[in-house]
């Protein structure tokens, strides 16, 4: 698939503020077809889970990716 923006987010303990983020993502009223890719840098806290929330709009993994 082709997209007009792709967004790469890099995350590490991001529980708190990955929600805002992503909600705030979502609501965007564009046109434009976008991918988010979100690069986990193995999280301990409940980041993981919120990405798998998130599932139906991003792609992305686990596991710790090196620098970020």
């Amino acid at each position: 698939m082709d997209y007009d923006v792709s967004l790469i987010i890099t995350t590490y303990n991001e529980e708190k503020y990955l929600p805002i983020l992503l909600d705030s993502i979502n609501n965007q009223k564009t046109d434009l077809k976008m991918e988010i890719i979100i690069i986990d840098d193995s999280s301990t806290d409940g980041t993981l889970n919120i990405i798998n929330q998130y599932e139906n709009f991003i792609r992305g993994g686990g596991g710790n990716s090196g620098y970020t």
